[in-house]
């Protein structure tokens, strides 16, 4: 009977004692605390939020710096001295933890358990919690390449910054990109118009919460490549105030430049260099005094010219050089003299540079002022001279019919420059001045 008894009495202590557990675990499940997330950062504070569980006015937050042991913190609403603000927080599952970040930028591992009737629940799953680099910056953006379209960036890192907004684009349109680089490569930007770049650094921890980065900024000027290259809409010489000019077609570039060289030596050398600026309404170039030579020579000079945005670090971005344009300092007038056997003989002084000559002809004074020399048509062409050294030609023709005897002929020198086999005009600054002369009316001899 006593052993009856005594089994009866084990299988009752084992069964209270497996229920007792059973119902430790039921509690622990019940008490787990889920959704945990954060929601703010401060200097020294994160704030995180979690689904509130039922009947708990007990917390305990565990949380812990990389390299540091843990730390445990409860927060407790029977508390002796009440703070209104605290308590509706817990109410919401709210908190402000407050901790002792060792840098800007720093982040630490949060987890949080509740507590009911003196039954703590298990610890939820752990976050990282973040706080913003707060960089004083600016940040220094540098541009390392360009197309008409696209841009590439890099930037000075910015301590305790993953991720970085990256805004771009004109005032009215922008693109956003967040990257974890502080480099990026942008494409799609508009040709022609003025683009800006904006960085923000900020740091965003596993869970996908983002600082603000309000104070790591920087900002730039996107330099694309212009659309087409620069030409020369006008070019001038004013040789008695020794200033050569050039005025510039525009095409959006902020800045352009030209190289002088003569054309006349063995060896061509610089002897002027200019960069403008157009946005300070440069739109053209002049070279004064000294650049040019003016005496009773004429010299061929040459110059080229290009446009180019400029990145803030002074990179230039461009389509390149253009070909080389060569002109004269000025031209002196030449002599027209009806020719024994027929034709009327043109001579004029050396052009010192000149590898050729061409000579053109027109019968309306009045509508040869609308030409330049250098861009007549090829009907009004009457001789072509391919040595430099020749001064003189003599044309019978004027659009392949004959020089008609009593009518007025205007002829002008046009000097030409070989390049690459084959001659090119050289431009005459001072057309339209003291030249052409004259002309002659024809008389058959």
């Amino acid at each position: 009977m006593k052993k009856i008894l005594s089994r009866l009495l084990l299988s009752f202590m084992l069964t209270a004692g497996i229920l007792a557990f059973a119902k430790t675990d039921i509690m622990a499940e019940t008490l787990a605390v889920t959704g945990l997330k954060q929601n703010a950062d401060y200097e020294h504070q994160v704030g995180v939020e979690w689904k509130p569980v039922k009947s708990s006015t007990l917390y305990e937050i565990k949380y812990r710096i990389p390299g540091a042991a843990d730390v445990l913190k409860e927060y407790d609403l029977n508390r002796q001295y009440s703070d209104t603000a605290v308590d509706k927080m817990l109410k919401e599952g709210k908190i402000n933890v407050i901790i002792d970040f060792p840098a800007k930028g720093a982040y630490c591992y949060i987890s949080i358990r509740a507590n009911v009737d003196g039954v703590w629940g298990p610890y939820s799953d752990e976050i990282e919690a973040v706080i913003d680099p707060r960089f004083t910056g600016p940040i220094e953006i540098d541009q390392t390449k360009a197309t008409k379209t696209s841009a590439s960036f890099k930037w000075t890192a910015v301590p305790g910054a993953n991720r970085y907004k990256v805004e771009y684009g004109t005032f009215t349109k922008r693109k956003v990109k967040h990257v974890s680089t502080n480099s990026l490569t942008v494409s799609g930007l508009q040709k022609g118009k003025y683009q800006g770049c904006m960085i923000r650094a900020y740091r965003q921890s596993a869970q996908g919460y983002k600082t603000a980065g309000a104070y790591a900024f920087g900002h730039g000027e996107i330099a694309l490549v212009p659309n087409k290259k620069l030409s020369i809409t006008e070019l001038y010489f004013y040789p008695d105030e020794g200033t050569l000019g050039l005025r510039l077609s525009y095409d959006f570039y902020s800045h352009s430049e030209c190289q002088l060289y003569t054309a006349y030596k063995k060896k061509d050398t610089k002897i002027a260099y200019k960069e403008n600026d157009i946005e300070l309404g440069e739109t053209g170039f002049e070279f004064k005094k000294n650049a040019l030579k003016y005496d009773s020579k004429t010299r061929i000079y040459k110059y080229k010219i290009r446009s180019f945005r400029k990145a803030d670090n002074g990179k230039k971005y461009s389509l390149g050089w253009t070909d080389w344009k060569y002109f004269t300092n000025t031209l002196k007038a030449w002599k027209l003299r009806n020719k024994k056997g027929g034709g009327i003989e043109i001579t004029w002084k050396k052009v010192l540079g000149a590898d050729g000559y061409k000579i053109y002809a027109h019968t309306d004074k009045e509508d040869m002022a609308y030409y330049s020399p250098e861009s007549m048509k090829s009907k009004y062409l009457v001789a072509t001279v391919k040595n430099g050294n020749t001064v003189k030609a003599t044309f019978k023709k004027y659009q392949k019919r004959a020089l008609q005897p009593g009518r007025m002929y205007y002829a002008f020198v046009v000097p030409q420059k070989r390049v690459n086999g084959k001659l090119v005009p050289v431009k005459v600054t001072n057309f339209g001045g003291d030249i052409p002369p004259d002309g002659i009316k024809y008389r058959r001899k």
